[in-house]
């Protein structure tokens, strides 16, 4: 899970959701490659 929240938050929302526990902040991905991001897009936009 990726996100621009508190980590508390996210960590919470994905028990909740039952998705994992591996948390990433949004800005841990400056400097990461354009495939990365590119493939960060496509797992976010599977429905």
């Amino acid at each position: 899970m990726v996100t621009g929240d508190n980590l508390a938050v996210a960590k919470y929302i994905a028990r909740q959701l039952d998705i994992g526990d591996r948390i990433l902040d949004v800005r841990e991905l400056r400097g990461q490659s354009m495939q990365e991001y590119i493939a960060l897009s496509e797992i976010l936009a599977r429905p």
